[in-house]
């Protein structure tokens, strides 16, 4: 069940990743001052959070049923798994693109410090929990956790080496609270009325009504020609 759940969920995070890195990479190679790239970074990352974070909130709602509609019943116990993993995978989708950041500014001993205290922490935790829980979901759950600081410590160390402003990655840490709030009340308030069954299918919908509004709002704002227009007032997810 875990190994399916990794690869559904931990898989197209990997392929984004992989192909923003090489982007990045090349932008920062030309730079002379990291921090110039400050507002093409925050500006992603917010972007990600908008767009990605409503997916893994409603993958982590009805992973349950996600996997017995799709792959069958037997199945329906890796759900569990995905649900997990969908916060730790989320965290690697906002950070996992700027790997070589820290290659470029030289500053890969911060990198093995943080990868030798993860695993270190990561590997002791889950085993401890194994040993005297015999609970895997909660071990799982212990390790998702310790991986999501983990993730949140590469977040730090790309704006503190980077000199990037630290306030910027807080108001994305603000804006991913927002999201996963409100989405969460919109699910809990579907499950509610309705159940699992038929909820999931209008959270679906209710997903595509909201990328349809991005959608029609990011044309709206941009003129024929390509140019958008800054004149016309913002909403936070296109900002």
């Amino acid at each position: 069940f875990y190994s399916l759940a990794v690869r559904l969920v931990w898989a197209p995070q990997g392929l984004v990743s992989s192909s923003l890195t090489s982007v990045l990479f090349q932008r920062a190679a030309e730079e002379d001052d990291l921090s110039n790239l400050n507002l093409l970074v925050s500006g992603i990352l917010s972007k990600m959070v908008w767009l990605a974070t409503p997916v893994f909130v409603f993958l982590a709602w009805w992973s349950r049923d996600l996997f017995a509609l799709f792959l069958g019943e037997q199945w329906r116990g890796a759900g569990v798994y995905a649900a997990i993993l969908c916060a730790p995978a989320l965290g690697l989708l906002l950070q996992g693109w700027m790997d070589r950041l820290l290659a470029v500014a030289r500053a890969l001993r911060v990198k093995f410090a943080i990868e030798a205290a993860y695993t270190t922490v990561g590997m002791t935790l889950l085993g401890a929990s194994l040993y005297l829980s015999h609970n895997v979901p909660l071990s799982m759950g212990i390790f998702a956790a310790v991986t999501m600081l983990y993730h949140i410590a590469f977040l730090i160390a790309y704006y503190r080496v980077c000199q990037f402003p630290c306030v910027k990655l807080l108001h994305v840490g603000w804006q991913i609270v927002y999201v996963v709030f409100v989405t969460a009340v919109v699910f809990g308030s579907i499950t509610l009325l309705l159940g699992n069954s038929l909820g999931m299918w209008l959270g679906l919908a209710a997903l595509a009504v909201y990328y349809t509004i991005i959608a029609c709002v990011r044309r709206k704002m941009t003129r024929p020609g390509g140019i958008r227009e800054v004149s016309q007032p913002s909403i936070p997810f296109l900002l």
